[in-house]
């Protein structure tokens, strides 16, 4: 029987031409760990589509064009922490899956590869702390939140204006991700519908087509970028967005109505105006530039996250993101001008003062480094890296005890690790306090650490030499 395939899209997100279409011959999954989870579908479809949502977190996949046999499963269970179940349902133009979070509200990453018949969908964890390991240098941190934070940045205190009405949007849509190639204006639109919940109408004269990656951003945000970057208003009527082109009246058409205002107004109307199109300017530079690093092209994300940065001066997160990866390529010297551009901005950002601090160390600016890491520590937020770096900092100074007092600090504010135990023994015996470096050294033994037997028996040899020391003195 000839099957005709519907080619409008319903969601067009990661949109993939695949040529044959058919049963899903085998899912599974092929890696289950705490650090990752790898699930394979061998099938022939014409295409797929993903979307991440919030509330409870969880990954929709629609396969086109292919169909679950009755001998394939319904229903998968992980038993790693990423992912807690997988659900396989028939749709009417193919299969989808839905995968959902084992953490409702932190949800996880994801990457979808094709390769010939199979799919292969990999999760791993949000916010995966970093992992400190003897002798490495200190870590940087990146920055806590990706696009959505660089673009609508909070402004800093404004010396020349007090003018509230001028404020950027809340957004409070849920957080998708999505990924558009080429995609119809008309059929984006109808993807916002869905997920939105409202009623969407989308004038003839919207045209073109879309290429566009976000993720982990409110809906409203995103629709709003998009109309944006294509030049497009829409107007809201009882739950019903009206979009359509933003076209410029022709000379001497329409009604002229003249209102006589006071030359501070429209003073301070043009400042505002002039900042609004130099944010608007910058954020469409921040997109490309976000693409570019993406694409690991720093250098040339680089030059433009500068750009907007020269526009969007009081923008502390593109500021402190410039920080970041001029650090991460070793151009210390920027990185320590930019973190302190941050600074001024918001003297409690603990983020750029780590990286300010950690470009200080690189430059051998000691005491400038010295008060960027009290900075880090007391600042917001509280970042685990900023108080190990500082004990790092202050054993290499010599200050053994402000740094044992730091490392002790960690462990409070965010529990032990083995390398703040290990860290914390040493300085017990280094400062004479032998009965207390080995009651730290059996307890690491007893903590049920991931412990290496070079590691463990150099603990053993410790606690040998000073229990026993301690049992003479008795």
């Amino acid at each position: 029987m000839r099957r005709i395939i519907v080619l409008s899209l319903f969601f067009l997100v990661g949109y993939i031409n695949i040529t044959s279409a058919g049963l899903i011959k085998e899912i599974g999954i092929i890696e289950d760990t705490n650090s990752r989870l790898k699930v394979a579908v061998k099938a022939g479809f014409k295409s797929y589509n993903s979307l991440l949502l919030s509330s409870p977190a969880r990954l929709l996949i629609n396969l086109r064009g292919c169909y679950l046999s009755k001998k394939q499963p319904t229903l998968l269970r992980p038993k790693g922490k990423i992912v807690s179940k997988i659900y396989i349902g028939r749709r009417k133009k193919g299969t989808r899956m839905v995968l959902y979070a084992a953490n409702k509200r932190s949800g996880f990453r994801y990457r979808i590869d094709a390769k010939g018949e199979y799919l292969i969908i990999t999760c791993w964890p949000r916010g995966k702390r970093l992992s400190f390991k003897k002798g490495q240098d200190m870590a940087i941190p990146s920055p806590r939140k990706g696009l959505k934070r660089l673009m609508l940045s909070k402004r800093g205190k404004d010396t020349e204006l007090d003018y509230t009405t001028n404020k950027i949007p809340k957004y409070t849509g849920k957080k998708i991700s999505l990924e558009f190639y080429k995609a119809d204006l008309h059929n984006v639109f109808r993807l916002f519908s869905e997920i939105s919940g409202k009623n969407i109408i989308v004038s003839d004269k919207v045209k073109g087509a879309l290429t566009m990656s976000l993720r982990n951003v409110p809906w409203d945000f995103a629709l709003d970028l998009i109309l944006e970057v294509e030049n497009l208003k829409k107007e809201e009527r009882l739950n019903t967005y009206i979009i359509e082109p933003i076209v410029k009246k022709e000379e001497g058409k329409g009604e002229l109505i003249v209102k006589k205002v006071s030359d501070k107004t429209v003073h301070l109307a043009r400042i505002l105006k002039k900042r609004e199109e130099e944010r608007r300017k910058a954020q469409q530079i921040i997109l490309k530039a976000y693409n570019l690093e993406k694409k690991g092209k720093i250098h040339k994300a680089l030059s433009l996250y500068e750009k907007a940065a020269n526009l969007w001066k009081d923008n502390a997160d593109l500021l402190k993101k410039s920080a970041y990866l001029y650090y991460n390529t070793g151009n210390f010297s920027r990185s320590y001008y930019f973190a302190n551009r941050a600074l001024k901005i918001n003297p409690n950002d603990a983020e750029a003062a780590l990286y300010g601090a950690l470009s200080a160390v690189k430059l051998k600016r000691i005491d400038d480094a010295n008060i960027m890491f009290s900075m880090a520590i007391k600042g917001d937020p509280k970042i685990p890296e900023a108080f190990y770096d500082y004990a790092l900092f202050l054993e290499e100074q010599k200050d053994y005890i402000h740094a044992l007092s730091i490392y002790e600090e960690y462990e409070d504010l965010f529990g032990p690790i083995l390398q703040t135990s290990l860290a914390i023994a040493k300085l017990y015996n280094r400062l004479g306090h032998r009965e207390m470096a080995c009651t730290k050294y059996k307890e690491i033994l007893l903590s049920g650490f991931k412990i290496r037997l070079s590691t463990k028996r150099r603990i053993k040899e410790k606690i040998n030499k000073l229990c026993k020391k301690k049992e003479k003195t008795i």
